[in-house]
């Protein structure tokens, strides 16, 4: 069975869009859950983003301030960063720092830096699909790497 048809033929295929075959009952209860599933994820990413950071000294000394650790942005970050991205950003930010330049046997210090995270971050058992944002809010908050948001 072929799902390509020629610019002549004609599909025969349900158009899913128009209608997609719920009922206003099913409608309202997916429309439920994705609000309630949008909730719980921020509600979880505060718990690790908290966990995480839990015992770790604020870059300048002292503790972190709550309104620096919990905030939308982090919490956006944490939700929306793969582990990809933030590597390339948290690269392309350390390029410039004086750890990049330290040669540490055969690799970088910022190499080493952000394995050394990412192998804390998974030593925490913090999630793969949280890891990426919390790399990055470690190297602000901990390393003290200006990101310019």
């Amino acid at each position: 069975m072929s799902l390509m048809c020629s610019t002549r033929e004609i599909c025969d295929f349900e158009d899913f869009e128009d209608d997609d075959g719920y009922t206003p009952e099913q409608e309202k209860e997916l429309l439920s859950f994705a609000s309630s599933f949008v909730g719980d994820l921020k509600e979880l990413a505060k718990q690790y983003i908290k966990h995480f950071f839990q015992d770790k000294p604020f870059h300048c000394g002292g503790k972190i301030p709550k309104m620096m650790l919990i905030n939308e942005d982090n919490i956006s970050m944490v939700i929306n960063y793969d582990i990809i991205r933030s590597v390339n950003k948290a690269y392309f930010h350390l390029k410039d720092h004086e750890i990049s330049s330290q040669s540490l046997g055969e690799v970088t210090g910022d190499i080493r830096l952000v394995s050394s995270i990412l192998q804390e971050l998974s030593s925490a058992n913090v999630p793969r699909q949280f890891a990426g944002g919390l790399l990055l809010m470690y190297l602000e908050l901990i390393e003290g790497i200006e990101f310019g948001k």
